[in-house]
């Protein structure tokens, strides 16, 4: 197991040394490439943010597919807070008859655009880019969610923005929060759903649902937690769609909440270890066997019989093996498939009680080059002297 084992020594003095380390061993170059990293390890309460324009918020129904998702969620016995800097921490809907209790907490905004400030915000002299909003709001590090939930693009959509002009500001959203995210933290790019008003039509809906998944696939490529999830494929077209023909009526919000239900359960089981349970039966059986002996004489016969009764064990042992993580890079501490200076300097955080600088249990593994249980300087130095080739090897 795992440890970060205490240091006498104050963390910024670490980081110091650290970087005296580095400027004895490490071209220049490598250093103007360096970044903090603010990972949180996920417990377990997996920790979800909503984001995204008024269908996240929900207009039309109050709450829209969030309070859906929190039931589901709960039904699936899948501990849960939802992150986000609106909402009040709990509302409550009458769900089947009952009045169910949810956890309101997101960060969706009406009329928001991805990352360009629409026109009404530019008339009102406020903002109305999601980019713009979580960042002055310091959400996404204030917040550290486990998973973020994503559906934005229908405004872009009705303000006839190119493809190109959305995807480059997609790439700007995810990269914000991927910066400002757990290490180990995944973001779902959501498709968006069908719509009619302002101009809105099935062809120009599924250029743009194409560059969201292009760019979560060009994330994925180079080894980042995004993923596309297809929350258009799980609506039935226009007949979810609400009064205004723009935003999903409560069937639609339903089966948005169900679909992300089902994929954060998914994740969460693929991202924890395997157990396979194994059950072996060996049977051993001791024949009977008769033995009979007969005996005359003139006068006199004798019999003689000898039995030996049959025995059956039957041991049944049921072995229970659950599949160890394995590290993915040796060295590679903060899992973006490199080995650099980054991954030193995370370590030397890590190890000097630096509690913003947190590593996943791959990431541990990946660190331990020294191969002792443990993630310590020595690590560190090691992956140093490797990224300064004087060793050839980790």
């Amino acid at each position: 197991m795992f440890t970060r084992k205490n240091s006498s020594s104050h963390p910024l003095l670490k980081i110091g040394t650290a970087f005296a380390m580095l400027a004895a061993l490490v071209s220049p170059f490598a250093l103007s490439s360096l970044s903090p990293e603010t990972a949180s390890a996920a417990g377990d309460t997996v920790k979800i943010m909503p984001v995204g324009d008024s269908i996240t918020f929900g207009y039309g129904d109050d709450g829209g597919y969030r309070k859906y998702l929190d039931v589901n969620l709960k039904e699936k016995n899948i501990s849960f807070d939802m992150v986000g800097p609106e909402g009040p921490a709990t509302a409550s809907f009458n769900y089947n008859g009952r009045q169910v209790t949810y956890d309101n907490n997101h960060a969706g905004y009406s009329g928001f655009q991805i990352k360009e400030e629409p026109s009404w915000a530019q008339q009102q002299g406020t903002t109305g880019s999601l980019y713009n909003k979580l960042k002055s709001n310091n959400a996404v590090k204030s917040c550290q969610p486990d998973i973020i939930l994503l559906i934005i693009g229908t405004n872009d959509m009705t303000a006839n923005r190119s493809m190109d002009a959305c995807s480059k500001d997609l790439h700007d959203l995810v990269d914000y929060m991927l910066a400002d995210m757990p290490a180990d933290g995944m973001i779902f790019m959501g498709s968006i759903p069908e719509f009619t008003a302002y101009g809105g039509n099935a062809q120009r809906i599924a250029n743009y649902n194409s560059t969201v998944k292009s760019v979560a696939e060009d994330y994925q490529s180079k080894g980042k937690n995004v993923q596309f999830a297809d929350v258009h494929g799980c609506l039935n077209g226009t007949a979810d769609l609400g009064f205004d023909n723009l935003h999903p009526n409560g069937t639609g919000y339903q089966k948005i909440g169900k679909f992300w239900s089902e994929v954060i359960e998914d994740y969460l089981k693929n991202s924890t270890p395997q157990t396979t349970t194994v059950t072996t039966t060996t049977t051993t059986t001791t024949e009977t066997t008769t033995t009979t002996t007969t005996t005359t004489t003139t006068t006199t016969t004798t019999t003689t019989t000898t039995t030996t009764e049959t025995t059956t064990t039957t041991t049944t042992t049921t072995t229970t093996v659950t599949t160890a993580l394995q590290p993915t890079k040796r060295g590679d501490a903060n899992r973006d498939e490199l080995v650099d200076v980054g991954d030193c300097v995370l370590i030397l955080r890590f190890y000097s009680g630096d509690t913003t600088a947190s590593i996943d249990s791959i990431g541990k593994l990946n660190a331990d080059v020294n191969d002792d249980g443990n993630v310590t300087d020595s690590d560190a130095d090691r992956i140093l002297k490797y990224v300064a080739r004087l060793i050839e090897k980790l």
